[in-house]
């Protein structure tokens, strides 16, 4: 009798582990499939970021047309910033109409968005301010050349009188000598 209680204990231990090993199991390959799919959904390339990212790379194209036309004066790059900035109007509605974005980053999506027309906004002052920039700076120039002009008239026009003066001096007395003649 004891031969059995020895194989009974021996299969009872067996089963316990075959059912610890068998519990262990499963436990691994839940485990391993929710890293699986973690890694998976990591895996999957995020749209929103991916829009985002090309936000900036447009608004940082608009900076760079912005800073040309400052340093060129070229009209081309006021078209350019002109078109990049309507991209990016376009982009915004875009990104608001055709992706799902949840409650908690619809708050983001709106603050970038006047973040972003506030940028575009400040782009257009400088841009118009450098434009008026020029303007004043084409006036100043004309106010000089004018001013130039003026000294160099009001230095002929000074001599044009002194010599008109020493002419009338030599006729003057030539005229008292006529009235002096005729009171005669």
């Amino acid at each position: 009798m004891k031969k059995v209680r020895i194989e009974v204990k021996v299969a009872l231990l067996m089963a316990v582990a075959l059912a610890f090993v068998a519990v262990i199991a499963v436990h691994t390959y839940d485990r391993f499939s929710t890293i699986v799919s973690d890694v998976r959904q990591e895996a999957k390339p995020d749209m929103k970021l991916f829009v985002v990212k090309s936000l900036l790379a447009d608004i940082i194209e608009s900076e760079n047309h912005v800073k040309s036309y400052t340093l060129t004066q070229d009209s081309s790059y006021y078209e350019s910033f002109q078109k990049s900035k309507d991209k990016l109007s376009n982009r915004i509605d875009n990104i608001l109409v055709n992706h799902a974005i949840s409650d908690k980053e619809l708050p983001f999506f709106e603050s970038l968005e006047l973040l972003i027309e506030e940028k575009l906004l400040i782009s257009d002052e400088v841009m118009s301010l450098q434009s008026e920039f020029n303007a004043q700076e084409a006036l100043e120039q004309a106010k000089t050349a004018i001013s130039r002009e003026r000294t160099s008239t009001s230095s002929t026009e000074t001599v044009s009188t002194k010599a008109r003066d020493t002419l009338s001096q030599q006729t003057e007395p030539e005229k008292t000598k006529k009235k002096m003649a005729e009171w005669k």
